[in-house]
């Protein structure tokens, strides 16, 4: 009878922990793209300086040729967004891309912890299904968000 207790209690703990490496991969896996996409937002950052400042060397280079001061450009600048021709020199498309990353990131958070509060919710297998589909859900919008 005791060979069949431990026998028990030895495959109890054996899918406790598998149950807990389940858990604790997904969650350290969102973390791990987490720390990818904080490094995107920074590239992109950058990018969408250097692009913005490009922008405005591109109006400089405009006005002088069509006999603008330095001062006025800018100022109803044939690339100026009341034109919408660029909209760089706005700042509008770093703060959409600011957004989207920050969205991003919010939701990989989300999905991180989530992982941590399904392992110690008790459920029975309805819920642990409700959950793991949601989970997927989340996870593969992420997924398709991340790869455009």
């Amino acid at each position: 009878m005791e060979a069949a207790y431990v026998k028990k209690a030895t495959e109890d703990l054996q899918l406790h922990t598998k149950r807990f490496q389940h858990y604790y991969d997904r969650y350290n896996n969102h973390l791990h793209s987490l720390d990818i996409e904080m490094k995107l937002l920074q590239e992109s950052t950058g990018k969408m300086r250097e692009l913005e400042r490009l922008g405005l060397a591109l109006d400089k280079k405009v006005a002088r040729v069509k006999g603008q001061s330095d001062a006025t450009i800018g100022v109803n600048s044939p690339l100026t967004p009341q034109k919408k021709i660029s909209v760089f020199t706005t700042g509008e498309a770093k703060n959409f891309l600011d957004d989207i990353f920050r969205i991003l990131l919010r939701a990989r958070r989300i999905l991180s912890a989530s992982y941590c509060i399904g392992y110690f919710i008790p459920y029975t297998d309805e819920e642990r299904e409700i959950f793991e589909g949601l989970n997927f859900r989340g996870f593969r919008g992420l997924a398709i968000l991340h790869e455009n």
